[in-house]
């Protein structure tokens, strides 16, 4: 995880409903490490893995979504925060989209 994986470690860490839980990675080096004191796993552990939505960290989010879908998370669970705007904005995303999806 990088710069956007930080900005929505930050924006996860206002919610008091939902938390981060870990980081998916699919860098070889970072997988069984932590970030910010959460477990980076492989993407392929996801499908295993108990969770409400999945936040895409990163400026390339089409090629991490579709890798999300062939994993079987729904396109419902995945959460596409434009990671390039100020955090405020990134935060202001991730919440509007948790509750439209999950109120």
């Amino acid at each position: 995880p990088g710069v956007g994986g930080r900005k929505v470690w930050e924006a996860a860490m206002t919610y008091d409903r939902y938390i981060a839980a870990w980081f998916a990675d699919n860098d070889l080096r970072r997988q069984g490490g932590t970030f910010f004191g959460l477990e980076v796993i492989k993407p392929g552990t996801i499908p295993a893995r108990d969770f409400t939505a999945i936040a895409v960290a990163s400026m390339h989010r089409a090629s991490i979504v579709e890798q999300l879908l062939t994993l079987g998370v729904t396109r419902q669970q995945i959460i596409t925060p434009d990671v390039t705007a100020p955090l405020a904005q990134v935060n202001s995303q991730i919440f509007n989209t948790l509750s439209d999806r999950f109120a």
